[in-house]
């Protein structure tokens, strides 16, 4: 009775066994039917196109736009090369892909973006593009922007007065303060910058080219707001010194500076449709700016030079020209023979110093060492 319900028992023992292997077993070809599912060859779409996008449609002085040429049915290939665009600049951004399967379907795309820089106002034509894909030939369709005016602030433009091109938006000037001065005289000079509806940061130091003077050290820098020809213009201005060194017509300039220059972008919108981040919320949200290292020129301005009179010139005369003002002190006032003396002269004035000399102090009463001179 015992050893019979020994079996019993080793029998449920078996029965559990066996169910367990058989679950195991039917989860094993759970897992391996849908794996074998993925054995079954993809097709690949063969179909090449080669199309072209600005996006947006639509754009204003000061802010940039992309340009996106989209290879469908094709990878790893070389970006295009991109001929000028009259109205535009053009810098290149990088690529990007996208492999999708449906259906067993294989495709591949590949775009380039480049980042498009409206020069001036109007319509203009952005040309066919060529690319050859395994040996064949392809060409995009021709697009129309159209470029508005400037915005101010952000927002809409202003209207028909506003300067039509983005190098008018951008002016600078050398404004010296006469026309025509003496050798060694100082004139003020003057850089203004002029910045319209864009904006600029990280501005240099003008660089002035000099022939025929010499400039003082670091500029004077002054900020303001000016009206110019109906427009309102920030304005940085330089204020510095020249001391022309010959006679004659001397060219004052060019003078140059550097800075960025922010264009306001939107989100670069993914090239390939039904990105979740095509979506207007995201498009507004990520928009940034790209900045751009430019150079603004300001041409040179025309000044005559004279020599100094003859005429009435004082006696030992070194050609130091401006106002100027001069003391001498001796100490001690009074000393034994033998004792030393120190006769300071102080000349102080506007003008230019580097040629004051003193003259010579003839005396057979003291003995003379050379001068120690210094400027501040």
């Amino acid at each position: 009775m015992g050893q019979a319900t020994r079996d019993r028992g080793q029998g449920k023992k078996g029965r559990k066994r066996l169910s367990f292997f058989s679950h195991l077993f039917s989860l094993l070809c759970f897992f391996v039917v849908p794996c074998s599912l993925s054995l079954v060859p993809f097709s690949f779409a063969d179909e090449i196109s080669f199309t072209a996008e600005v996006d947006p449609a639509r754009l204003t002085l000061g802010t940039a736009g992309h340009l996106i040429l989209t290879v469908q049915g094709a990878q790893n290939l070389e970006p295009p090369r991109i001929p000028p665009i009259d109205g535009f600049e053009t810098r290149y951004i990088g690529p990007s892909t996208q492999i999708r399967v449906v259906n067993g379907t294989y495709s591949s795309s590949q775009a380039f973006t480049y980042l498009l820089i409206p020069l001036k106002e109007g319509k203009f034509t952005i040309p066919s593009f060529d690319l050859t894909v395994q040996g064949q030939d392809y060409q995009t369709r021709a697009l129309v922007v159209d470029v508005g005016p400037a915005a101010a602030d952000g927002g809409e433009a202003s209207g028909q007065d506003d300067p039509a091109t983005l190098a008018d938006q951008i002016r600078m000037v050398i404004v010296p303060a006469k026309a025509g001065c003496f050798v060694n005289e100082e004139v003020p000079v003057t850089v203004k910058l002029y910045v319209g509806k864009v904006q600029l940061k990280n501005i240099s130091l003008p660089e002035i080219r000099q022939t025929g003077f010499a400039l003082s050290g670091d500029p004077e820098i002054r900020q303001y707001q000016e009206v110019l020809g109906g427009q309102a213009y920030q304005v940085v201005e330089f204020r510095t010194v020249m001391t022309p060194l010959k006679a004659g017509d001397i060219s004052l300039g060019p003078a140059v500076v550097s800075a960025d220059l922010l264009l306001k972008t939107a989100s670069r919108r993914s090239p390939f449709s039904g990105s979740v981040f095509d979506d207007e919320f995201f498009s507004s949200f990520f928009g940034n700016y790209q900045a751009r290292r430019i150079s603004i020129t300001a041409p040179s301005v025309a000044m005559r030079v004279r020599d100094l009179p003859v005429e009435g010139a004082p006696q030992g005369f070194s050609g130091a020209v401006g106002r100027f003002t001069m003391d001498a002190v001796l100490s001690p006032s009074e000393v034994k023979v033998g004792d030393p003396l120190t006769l300071r002269v102080t000349v102080m004035g506007a003008g230019n110093m580097t040629p004051v000399a003193l003259s010579p102090i003839q005396s057979s009463d003291f003995k003379m060492y050379d001068p120690q001179v210094t400027q501040e």
